[in-house]
């Protein structure tokens, strides 16, 4: 007989930004939701991580939490220069504990194809605000781990209708397309992004209008 143990905090959180990443792509692009706009989104993707965070607590003491835009005090970035708000950030408990036994913080873009009468899509801009955003994820795992808890779990997830950001341009400079690779440094407009990691840009494409990106720190 296999013995099987309980998953760890960490693992659920996993599993649980997983499951619902999975299920934000495909109620997208099954047209079982609709999104117009990041705030959409961002509530639309929380309800999702909610559910299924009620469904991973194990025991009558596991405390699942989340909280949209939530003020994090990290050290200054390209994006954040006096402390970052965090799209989504999500953690377990045990009982009336304030400590977390494991957390996550996620950062969310959406880029809408802008309609005839709007002005053109800034594909530059969006590029390196994904990238900004992979920056305050680094620090919010560097510097925002809570007392002994395990070191945070940080995302950044997009949803694109423009198939330019799927696309690799490596000519562009500020590249996020499918199976590229990130640089450590990049400078837009005056403000410079400094990665400590490397991260390889994995799309999944669900129509020539759907496109989302999970992007693990």
């Amino acid at each position: 007989m296999q013995s099987n143990n309980i998953h760890n905090h960490k693992e659920r959180l996993k599993a649980i930004i997983d499951q619902a990443y999975i299920l934000l792509c495909n109620k997208i692009a099954g047209k079982e939701i609709v999104v117009n706009n990041e705030a959409s989104m961002q509530l639309q993707l929380g309800s999702l991580i909610k559910s299924l965070g009620v469904l991973y607590e194990f025991s009558s003491i596991d405390r699942f939490h989340i909280e949209l835009e939530t003020p994090e005090s990290i050290s200054e970035t390209a994006k954040s220069k006096k402390g970052a708000r965090c799209d989504i950030k999500v953690a377990f408990f045990e009982g009336r504990q304030k400590t977390p036994k494991a957390q996550a913080f996620i950062e969310l873009k959406y880029f809408k194809i802008p309609s005839a009468d709007s002005s053109a899509e800034a594909t530059t801009d969006n590029r390196f605000g994904v990238l900004m955003d992979i920056e305050n994820l680094e620090r919010y795992q560097e510097e925002l781990r809570a007392g002994n808890s395990v070191k945070p779990l940080c995302y950044e997830i997009v949803f694109a209708e423009n198939s330019t950001y799927y696309s690799a341009k490596r000519a562009t400079g500020y590249d996020i397309g499918d199976n590229i690779t990130s640089e450590s440094s990049y400078s837009y407009c005056g403000k410079t992004v400094c990665l400590k990691h490397k991260y390889t840009f994995h799309w999944d494409k669900y129509s020539d209008t759907q496109y989302c990106l999970k992007i693990k720190i």
